[in-house]
């Protein structure tokens, strides 16, 4: 089993990826994104079995949302949200059509996301790789719908 370092880092402007993973996020539906600013989008070539770890730094001010992106053929994957200072709040939401984590904090923090694929062979026990994105979006606090108690 090996590990991957995922370390490439793309802006909303330049996407410095292989043409397969440009195409693959261009075809994604991001519906769940709607509202969130993009943070950060991490991307690499990955085969089933492969584990990465990635760092991401959130902030108290902040409410977050961690979607994965994977090419369908590289089968399950498992998401892991760890803070060493148990300052987070993580909920998952998966449903038929979205899945995806919302994250928040009340202190600064930094995050490890720790990302495996299932194990998955073709026909001729070879190992297919595919793209996998990491996407973070973020709203303020501030800018949250805010709810009206009636008692």
């Amino acid at each position: 089993m090996r590990t991957t370092s995922i370390f490439i880092l793309l802006t909303v402007f330049s996407l410095q990826i292989s043409a397969q993973c440009k195409k693959f996020i261009e075809k994604s539906d991001m519906s769940s994104m709607q509202g969130y600013e993009c943070e950060d989008v991490k991307v690499a070539e990955m085969y089933s079995g492969d584990q990465a770890v990635i760092s991401q730094s959130i902030l108290p001010e902040k409410r977050y949302k961690i979607k994965i992106l994977k090419e369908e053929y590289l089968g399950e994957y498992a998401l892991s949200i760890i803070d060493k200072d148990s300052n987070i709040n993580s909920i998952e939401i998966k449903n038929e059509t979205e899945h995806y984590w919302q994250v928040s904090t009340d202190v600064a923090t930094e995050l490890e996301l720790y990302l495996s694929l299932d194990e998955k062979k073709t026909a001729n026990k070879l190992q297919r790789s595919g793209c996998v994105a990491v996407l973070v979006g973020s709203v303020e606090n501030s800018e949250l719908a805010k709810v009206d108690v009636v008692r």
